[in-house]
């Protein structure tokens, strides 16, 4: 046999063993590993063992702690607002079907992030705003739904005027009375007129 039949023999005996030792030692190891999942599973299992019973009880404990808790959280905003601690209506949350409310002077433009806005109503039932545009939504805007409602108003804080605010438009609004028609003022103001 020459010196190269040997050298070849030789590699491929060191192949071939280290290729079968290697596919024993992983068949092997993944064995002891799959041994052990299994061990760790059965160990837990038994230390952590769900019984749905216990489960369902701590359930209806963390319910009833949370009705209890917003009861106590009504009680406490109730107390608040008698002692005057807090305002009976909370701006921060509004309900997109609250409607716009009078409110009194001194809380005009006291909300941050709320916009004032002056709005003029005239005797003629007609209401605008700064630009002199006819507000068309009085329901929406000033949450009164008729020209004599929002009249009754007129002289609750003061003589010619009514503080409104509307949460929706995160607004207040001024509402000031003027004993002018809507009609003289456009008479002589013509340019006021909507094109």
């Amino acid at each position: 046999m020459s010196k190269a039949a040997i050298a070849f023999a030789f590699i491929f005996g060191a192949t071939a063993g280290s290729v079968a030792t290697w596919y024993f030692t992983k068949k092997t190891y993944e064995q002891i590993a799959q041994q052990e999942i299994d061990s760790v599973k059965e160990t837990f299992s038994k230390l952590y063992k769900r019984d749905d019973s216990v489960y369902q009880g701590a359930q209806d404990a963390s319910e009833e702690e949370a009705e209890e808790e917003d009861a106590d959280k009504a009680e406490y905003a109730y107390i608040a607002e008698q002692e005057g601690y807090i305002k009976p209506q909370d701006p921060g949350k509004v309900d997109k079907y609250d409607p716009p409310y009078v409110i009194p002077p001194e809380s005009f433009d006291e909300l941050e992030g709320y916009d004032t806005c002056g709005l003029t109503y005239y005797s003629d039932g007609i209401l605008v705003d700064d630009n002199d545009d006819i507000i068309e939504d009085l329901v929406g805007v000033t949450g009164f739904a008729t020209t004599d409602e929002l009249e009754s108003h007129l002289g609750e804080y003061e003589d010619d005027s009514i503080f409104v605010r509307n949460d929706r438009l995160k607004c207040d609004l001024e509402i000031l009375f003027d004993r002018r028609t809507y009609a003289e003022v456009l008479a002589k103001e013509p340019y006021k007129a909507e094109v």
